[in-house]
């Protein structure tokens, strides 16, 4: 019979159960620090990567300097003239529809006070805690305001500016292209803001499903119209301006892929693993244990000579083994036997004679 061991106190914790509830806390905790790093939702678009080290040094001035930067001489926003007749023209702009011809001559307005400065100027003087829903909510607010947005590009284009019969080109400026980029900031997702400028960094590439960190500093114009891929209508700030890589001049536009994740993925399958063989081990041992072989020889049964019995062998004589036992013995006698007892010897008519 198997022996039970007496709990007083209730059902003890086996070691089976025991690694098995460790085995879990570890598992738990493995996924709570990985679901906790913000590098694990990247791929989203909800996390902002951080800056590389480089950007570290953005206190000095010189690290923001953009090479080749192109700066023509020219009024702007530092000219309060130039900002009142900018006022007398916004009656032109009208909010939340497409751009229109008329709103061209205040699109180039823009465009001049950003190519008479550099990105570095601008930078200092302009307002970095403007967020997508105060330009949505108050725009003729933020018209012609400075505002640097970091943005991370999913689209780039160029454009070819008109050109008059001779060639030359039809803007005040005499540019020949500008560059639109498309993207959100932080804050805006999923909605998408519209810079021009009028050139771009040599790092960022043109096209579509871009992934590039820009960071943007130029005028708010007005919210434009316009038609998505998925064919509705929506409406986006558009400002103009100029723009550099996240980091500096020529910095990368992403980090190198840590192997943090991969080490993480590869500990926890390792514990899986290792824990179901040794379930399997500890399974295997116990029914092994529990099982009970059958002896090498079996009893015989017997029924020759006088009565049934088991033959069991391996004995010098072999003899069976009569387990039916003796037959039982008459009980004695003591002297007095009643007349149920004893047999009758006389018969019924002899007493009667």
């Amino acid at each position: 019979m198997r022996r039970r061991t007496a709990r007083p106190f209730g059902q003890s914790v086996s070691t089976t159960r025991l690694f098995s509830l460790l085995l879990a806390l570890g598992v738990i905790w493995a996924l709570y620090n990985r679901l906790g790093d913000p590098a694990t939702w990247r791929f989203v678009g909800f996390t902002e990567e951080p800056e590389p080290v480089a950007a570290t040094v953005a206190k000095t001035p010189a690290t923001l300097e953009v090479q080749n930067e192109l700066v023509i001489p020219g009024p702007n926003d530092l000219d309060d003239d130039e900002v009142a007749d900018f006022k007398n023209k916004l009656e032109l702009v009208t909010n939340k529809v497409p751009l229109r011809p008329r709103e061209m001559l205040l699109y180039w307005q823009l465009m001049e006070w950003a190519c008479t400065q550099k990105t570095r100027d601008l930078e200092k003087r302009s307002l970095k805690d403007v967020i997508f829903r105060q330009i949505w909510e108050e725009p003729e607010k933020y018209q012609g305001k400075l505002i640097r947005l970091r943005i991370r590009a999913k689209q780039t284009v160029r454009y070819e500016t008109s050109l008059e019969k001779d060639g030359r080109p039809s803007n005040p400026l005499g540019l020949k292209e500008v560059f639109e980029v498309v993207g959100p900031t932080e804050d805006a997702i999923p909605f998408h803001y519209f810079v021009v400028c009028p050139e771009k960094p040599d790092a960022l590439k043109l096209g579509d499903n871009l992934d590039s960190e820009v960071v943007f500093v130029g005028y708010f114009l007005k919210i434009m119209e316009y038609k998505a891929r998925d064919g509705n209508t929506r409406g986006a700030p558009l400002l103009i301006g100029r723009m550099r890589m996240v980091g500096g001049p020529g910095a990368a536009t992403k980090l190198p892929p840590s192997n943090t994740g991969w080490y993480f993925t590869f500990a926890i399958l390792g514990i899986v693993v290792v824990a179901a063989i040794y379930a399997y081990s500890t399974y295997r041992a116990r029914r092994r244990a529990e099982t009970q072989p059958l002896p090498a020889t079996l009893p015989e049964l017997d029924f020759s000579g006088s009565g049934p019995g088991i033959t069991i062998g391996g004995g010098a004589d072999d003899e069976p083994l009569n387990l039916v036992g003796p037959e039982p013995e008459a009980p004695a006698s003591h002297g007095r036997q009643s007349a149920l007892d004893s047999p009758l010897t006389t018969s019924p008519t002899s007493k009667l004679e």
